[in-house]
């Protein structure tokens, strides 16, 4: 995992972990969700839109 994929992972989880008060990042997060091509970035973003409780459609779009 390229250093700053593994920065962009590890702000993620802290995002999560923030949860429910995190709320207002999804729309950010389904963007990097767009266009992040790390698996491991991708998969704790889509973590985390669950964690949080995802409401918006452009968080809940790319989630299928």
């Amino acid at each position: 995992m390229a250093e700053n994929s593994l920065v962009a992972y590890w702000a993620v989880t802290l995002l999560g972990r923030l949860a429910p008060d995190a709320t207002d990042s999804q729309a950010k997060l389904a963007s990097v969700l767009m266009t992040k091509q790390e698996v491991a970035v991708q998969e704790r973003i889509a973590w985390v839109l669950g964690k949080i409780g995802a409401t918006s459609d452009e968080a809940r779009t790319p989630l299928g």
